[in-house]
């Protein structure tokens, strides 16, 4: 939907709002739209098809959110505005936007329980007494749904913090908090907002020029010098020009205009200098257009890895890494950092040896510096999962060592609801090897959560605390703080319940059109084929390999020859059974990892992902799945590893019917020891990155954030 479109909708949302409004102070007798609001509650009951106070969608657990989110947060809403705003009218004006917000609940989407669990945590913040701080970090947790909740029902802009919470969302989400404005368009922050983003991120700016939006009218008419350049670019150029990455450039008069547009004409591969001038640029004091170079940055990295990654097969490297022939260290560590999530570990590996050897007898901390340690972390967290930490950690002194893990671990609570570098921070110590790195970086986030506590720092408390319990520090050293439990998700096992909620396990596989799909799809078909205890039915675009004995497993993979069509006669099929997959299974590259992730659902329990890159991708399986345990790899996955953790993961849960993952992995052990890629994959308990993402989002739904920041 185009902007102009989409701003449409927007209007006619904003009118049905205006005529509550209207409404509730007309003549016929101010309507107590909290009345509204429970009818309309009862509207959502009766979806399942009874009005019972219980909504039905399935599995036990998945009925019990849908009645957290459309019973008890719509009954803690009602109260609470009952409590608090007893004149009709003034609590109508309130009141408006709830019931316009569940007005949009229907059939089509009131099965997105993370998305609706999140807004109604948010909306119920704002009338349940929180503090503005509580709110904010709220907020923060939940940027995307906040920002949507601006934009389409008027919450939070009129809020004493909704200028901080639209500053902080504008470094994250820059496109979508302008797109946003339509929301807070008559609030005084407006140019402000508008400004601040355009600064870092003048590549979204230029997207809402010439729509009519609040941004576009802003922008055409301030006198900033920033917003007057955008105009002029945009001007002589259109949206179509990359010049908007060198905004900072421009303005100091390092480059004309005509200047500009010659050099980011061609974004290729291929383009060297201008990736080294985006790098250089990046160094800079008080950039302007930061985001927007960052972007620049992503894109020639991506242009370049892809390149190595596609030339996997072709043995001969100086044809594989031609396009960082002549690349500096500080290109090749860019290339690296900015493609955590799509790096093949050959391709890593390869690049990582360059870099080393032109280093020029630099130590890797003094390297670092070179880059101002720009995304030190990811690149920590690469060499720990790739295996080159040792090796990495070897070019250094003591002192550096140390220095440097000091490092990783400061200033992971200075952005309260930004959980990413303690994520990392959480998959580096997952993959350590070195007993000593490992007992010293444990010690260190121990000595910071001491200092946090003496600064009185509840959150940062709350941050180190998880953390070094996370990574095996004794509980006990931790001080209790209010309604805190530091409590870490069990990831140990799956019940029959969970694993068989209506009787049946359902599975999917996933398989992709190329070289090697077509060999795992094969090697995965020969696992089961001539097993008595498994048939394999074929359906032409998938194939269903059912249990013939114990519990019923149904394994449900697409043909890599008949991609699309499998996997899209396999959802349709899923949708008319009203039942979806209990276990998901990508067997590709990491490229097509998102639309594995796509499918996840709240009855998903297992998904085995692979090499499942950064914070990003994880932090989308888990608000896809809530409930989803992960095994991913370090590196690229093996179908010699693959094919044997699958069936005997099926015949587990065929003949006992739970899947307890300790006893399981150890099994597994036994059976693979002889191959080494078998270490490289890290099952759900041992998947901390993931664990800290499923602790933080557990004491936030169970109130203990609010405790600490109250």
């Amino acid at each position: 939907m185009g902007i102009i479109a989409l701003t449409c909708s927007i209007v006619k949302r904003r009118l049905i709002f205006l005529v509550l409004i209207f409404l509730s102070f007309s003549s016929y007798g101010q309507i107590d739209f909290l009345k509204s609001v429970a009818r309309e509650q009862l509207r959502i009951d009766a979806m399942d098809g009874k009005a019972d106070s219980n909504i039905n969608m399935g599995t036990i657990v998945i009925n019990q959110r849908a009645n957290g989110i459309y019973i008890d947060a719509i009954d803690t809403f009602r109260k609470n505005i009952d409590a608090n705003f007893p004149n009709v009218g003034k609590r109508n004006l309130e009141v408006a936007k709830t019931l316009n917000f569940v007005k949009s609940i229907n059939y089509g989407n009131y099965e997105r329980l993370s998305y609706y669990e999140r807004c109604f945590k948010i909306i119920n913040s704002l009338y349940d007494g929180s503090s503005d701080e509580v709110c904010l970090a709220i907020c923060k947790s939940y940027q995307k749904e906040a920002l949507i909740l601006i934009k389409y029902h008027n919450y939070i802009s009129d809020r004493k913090f909704a200028e901080d919470f639209l500053l902080y969302a504008g470094k994250e989400y820059p496109y979508e908090t302008l797109g946003a404005s339509l929301g807070y368009k008559r609030a005084p922050y407006l140019e402000n907002v508008v400004r601040q983003v355009s600064y870092q991120d003048p590549y979204s700016t230029k997207q809402y020029l010439g729509t009519g939006s609040p941004v576009s009218k802003v922008v055409v008419n301030s006198q900033d010098p920033v917003l007057k350049k955008i105009t002029e670019i945009y001007g002589y150029h259109g949206q179509s020009s990359n010049s908007f990455k060198n905004i900072d450039a421009l303005l100091s008069g390092r480059l004309s205009l005509v200047q500009s547009q010659n050099m980011t004409s061609k974004m290729t591969k291929w383009n060297s200098v201008y990736l080294d001038w985006l790098i250089e640029e990046r160094r800079r004091l008080n950039l302007k257009g930061s985001r927007s170079i960052e972007r620049g940055i992503h894109l020639l990295s991506h242009l370049k890895v892809d390149d190595v990654n596609e030339l996997h097969d072709n043995p001969n490297e100086g044809v594989r890494f031609r396009t960082v022939a002549s690349s500096s260290p500080q290109q090749i560590y860019t290339l690296m950092v900015y493609t955590q999530e799509e790096i093949y570990t050959s391709s890593f590996l390869g690049l990582y040896k360059r870099m080393k050897s032109r280093l020029k007898g630099q130590s890797g901390y003094q390297f670092l510096k070179t880059v101002d340690f720009n995304r030190f972390r990811t690149f920590i967290k690469e060499c720990a999962g790739f295996n080159t930490l040792d090796d990495f950690f070897g070019t250094m002194t003591l002192s550096e060592k140390d220095s440097l893990l000091d490092l990783v671990i400061d200033d992971l609570d200075s952005n309260p609801g930004d959980i990413v570098a303690a994520v990392e921070v959480a998959d580096i110590f997952g993959s350590l090897t070195d007993t000593f790195i490992a007992n010293t970086f444990r010690h260190k986030i121990f000595m910071d959560y001491v200092k946090k506590s003496g600064e009185g720092n509840s959150y940062g408390e709350f941050i180190y605390g998880m953390l070094y319990k996370l990574c095996g520090g004794d509980a006990s050293r931790l001080t209790p703080l209010d309604k805190v439990s530091y409590t870490l998700p069990d990831l140990t096992r799956l019940s029959s319940e969970d694993m068989f909620s209506d009787g049946q396990n359902i599975q999917q596989h996933l398989f992709f059109d190329d070289e090697d799909g077509t060999a795992s799809y094969r090697s995965f078909i020969n696992s089961f084929a001539g097993d008595p205890n498994w048939r394999i039915v074929d359906q032409y675009n998938y194939v269903c390999i059912r249990s013939k004995k114990g519990f019923p497993v149904m394994i449900f993979a697409n043909k890599p020859s008949r991609e699309a069509q499998g996997q899209e006669e396999l959802a349709k099929l899923f949708a008319a059974m009203g039942r979806y997959p209990d276990v998901a299974v990508h067997r590709g590259h990491s490229y097509y990892l998102d639309g594995t992730i796509d499918i996840l659902n709240q009855s998903t329990k297992v998904a085995i992902l692979g090499s499942c890159g950064g914070y990003h991708q994880v932090a989308k399986a888990l608000e896809n799945a809530q409930d989803v345990q992960i095994v991913s790899t370090k590196q690229i996955g093996t179908m010699s590893v693959n094919d044997v953790l699958i069936k005997d993961m099926s015949e587990v849960l065929r003949k006992h019917g739970t899947l307890d993952w300790k006893p399981f992995w150890l099994d597994l052990e036994k059976k693979l020891k002889g191959n080494s890629k078998f270490y490289d994959y890290i099952p759900p308990y041992k998947n901390l990155g993931a664990m800290l993402i499923k602790a933080y989002r557990m004491a936030l739904e169970n109130g203990e954030l609010e405790a600490i920041l109250s």
